[in-house]
């Protein structure tokens, strides 16, 4: 499985054609009743197949009141379904009311037919793309009039800007993600919206209840902070696609190897992906290289000995990091202190230390969460989070990345 970076350069929006469905703007009807509607379509691998009935009503309404709708399809470069595939006629004043019903029946039935065959046409998700996108939308002149309803239909795990495939979502520190976003003016404005979210970590493959709720505080946060509010709604899709759809990354840890509401592995099948301990799973003394619970540390470490016994031919790289407190120099002695006493409790396990390198990386990590309070303190919440120990393959793409020095600080939030 391959890692991305969680921040890289983000896919750029173009515009093109009729960037929305009208259901028509007779005179005879007040703009102030205009129902528009912004749907969200989740039609990519990864995702179950959506139930888009329960947005139907929704669109039945808009076409009805002559709104305006937009379909905006998640992959890895968002797009509008063009308002081409559909033709809907202007709704006339003088029609009688069955003929009026059977014109936005009509068009309401073609609608929901785009939603179902509108798919992804390019590999990975970009949901922050897909709501910067909605959010045009919904500021551009064509919905300004009346009031608009956003419904997004995914499973919520994006993979190419916030590539949660590397983040450790039981942990997720979403108001540190948002502040980055605010930082690079990225956050999309949903003023006054309300976001329905169907199928909120609701994958196709298998991920553990943690995760979901992280995939969703994530999402909470930044709406939140784009000035709108999200209802998550939990009636899980039952139905997955049957075509062939680009690929998505999936999340690393699935509920096989991380029990629900906690980080800690029961079994190791794959090191390719770091696998990050917590303060909490492997804990140290304060400013030393000892553990503070011999035995805890050894049971969590007892899932690496057994994978590294099973899979001789392996060798692994054991990283340490720190909080971002003393100087950088003390902080680099102490992480490669702690990752050589992982490395001497594995050897003395039985593995040979020929299979292990180790290296210290302080605070100046890639899974570095930013620890610092405002006025300058530390958070030590999140400084428990960044004194931990990764494990991963020493052959790996982040292995790599770590040993050449070709990482950014706190990657997955930049």
């Amino acid at each position: 499985m391959k890692n991305m970076k969680l921040f890289g350069i983000i896919a750029g929006l173009i515009l093109t054609g009729m960037t929305f469905i009208g259901c028509g703007k007779a005179e005879s009807v007040n703009a102030a009743t205009n129902q528009n509607v912004i749907i969200v379509a989740g039609n990519h691998a990864g995702n179950m197949k959506p139930t888009y009935s329960t947005c139907k009503e929704a669109v039945l309404s808009a076409c009805k009141n002559e709104g305006a709708l937009a379909v905006v399809v998640a992959d890895g470069e968002p797009y509008l379904a063009t308002g081409d595939y559909i033709d809907i006629p202007k709704q006339q004043s003088g029609l009688s009311s069955s003929k009026l019903k059977q014109i936005y029946t009509s068009q309401t039935e073609q609608i929901m037919g785009l939603l179902q065959s509108s798919m992804a046409e390019t590999p990975e998700v970009d949901l922050l793309a897909a709501l910067t996108l909605t959010s045009r939308e919904l500021n551009s002149s064509v919905f300004r009039g009346g009031s608009t309803e956003v419904y997004v239909y995914d499973a919520g795990v994006s993979t190419k800007y916030l590539n949660m495939a590397i983040t450790d979502l039981e942990y997720v520190d979403a108001d540190s993600i948002v502040k980055v976003l605010q930082s690079k003016n990225m956050i999309p404005d949903l003023n006054g919206a309300t976001i329905h979210w169907y199928g909120s970590g609701d994958t196709d493959y298998q991920i553990s209840s943690a995760q979901a709720d992280g995939i969703r505080k994530v999402w909470e946060t930044v709406i939140t902070a784009g000035g709108g509010n999200v209802i998550f709604y939990t009636d899980p899709a039952t139905e997955k696609f049957n075509v062939e759809l680009p690929e998505v990354t999936e999340l690393p840890y699935t509920v096989e190897l991380i029990e629900p509401g906690t980080s800690k592995p029961t079994k190791i099948d794959d090191i390719d992906t770091p696998i990050v301990f917590t303060e909490e799973e492997i804990g140290f003394e304060p400013g030393k290289a000892s553990f503070i619970d011999t035995k805890l540390a050894a049971e969590t470490l007892s899932t690496v000995t057994s994978y590294l016994k099973q899979h001789t031919d392996e060798r692994i790289l054991i990283a340490g990091t720190t909080a971002d407190w003393g100087s950088k120099n003390y902080q680099s002695n102490l992480s490669t202190d702690r990752a050589d006493v992982i490395k001497s409790f594995l050897i003395n396990e039985g593995i040979d230390s020929s299979r292990l390198t180790t290296i210290g990386l302080a605070s100046d990590s890639a899974f570095y969460h930013y620890d610092q309070n405002e006025d300058g303190t530390l958070n030590e919440e999140i400084a428990d989070r960044n004194r931990s120990i990764v494990i991963m393959n020493i052959g790996s793409e982040r292995a790599e990345q770590i040993l050449s020095g070709s990482f950014k600080r706190g990657e997955m939030y930049e």
